[in-house]
């Protein structure tokens, strides 16, 4: 795929991943690139298609600004679009505290050590993508943050929590529910759900810090934020509670089928819920 070629941006955006975003028929500052139906090999080919026309467009002599890509690439910008749900997929799998987002981006490797992305990394860059990254987030209509981090933070809220962190928040939905109980954490309003969950783990886990930034940004004040945290809590309190009614335990969700029966008829908010 060749973002210069505007068929090929074309043909990548709007026959192979539109059709799969749940959230496309959202109002504009709804939607979440997190509800894109792909799966992790399809991430990590996504991200390499996106590494290598960056690699391509700087061996042409190109540099990576935001004017020359654009001289370069499809005049319609679905290369930003995919530049930017690419960014999306990068912020739940890979991103880490340890290294800096950009530069973890531009040096991108799988969970088995294999290179995804592999570009020079300096300031400069570093705006081009945040400038990509802020476009697209416009173009696509996607939910955004007045809270965190300007760039980093709507991508981070994309798909709710990181993968890094899913161990972190279901310790803390337990220790909630320990404190409250299911039929509480299902009748609570979604808002203030949220904001007593990220009250909750600044007390008692404040070293988590993505996690925090995360249900931070959930119970934003602004009417443009729905308050993912407490939507996807209720969505487990109130399967917790069915299981419970049913005297059935936790561990058939572990088989596919069951799962898929038993959560056929709960809206789990958190947009990578039923991926991992």
């Amino acid at each position: 795929m060749d973002f210069s070629n505007s068929n090929d941006a074309r043909e990548l955006w709007e026959e192979i991943i539109l059709p799969g975003w749940r959230h496309r028929e959202r109002s504009f500052g709804q939607r979440f690139l997190g509800s894109l139906d792909i799966n992790r090999e399809n991430s990590n080919a996504l991200l390499e298609i996106v590494g290598d026309n960056l690699q391509s467009h700087l061996s042409s002599g190109g540099s990576l600004t935001y004017s020359s890509l654009s001289q370069r690439f499809d005049i319609n910008k679905n290369w930003i679009r995919i530049i930017t749900a690419a960014l999306s997929e990068y912020a739940y799998y890979y991103s880490t505290s340890n290294q800096g987002f950009w530069r973890g981006f531009c040096n991108c490797r799988n969970s088995e050590g294999e290179t995804l992305i592999h570009i020079p990394f300096n300031q400069g860059v570093a705006g081009t993508l945040r400038e990509i990254s802020n476009e697209g987030i416009g173009l696509l209509g996607l939910v955004t943050t007045n809270s965190g981090y300007a760039y980093v933070s709507p991508l981070w809220l994309q798909s709710g929590i990181p993968r890094r962190n899913l161990h972190h928040f279901s310790i803390l939905v337990q220790e909630i529910a320990n404190e409250y109980g299911w039929w509480e954490l299902a009748h609570t309003s979604e808002r203030l759900l949220s904001q007593e969950l990220m009250d909750f783990c600044q007390q008692r886990h404040p070293q988590w810090s993505t996690l925090i930034r995360f249900l931070r940004v959930s119970c934003s004040d602004t009417e443009n934020v729905d308050p993912i945290s407490g939507q996807l809590v209720q969505g487990i309190a109130s399967v917790a509670l069915e299981l419970e009614r049913n005297n059935e335990s936790p561990n058939i969700l572990q088989d596919v089928n069951q799962r898929e029966n038993i959560l056929r008829n709960y809206v789990i908010a958190q947009p990578r819920a039923n991926k991992d």
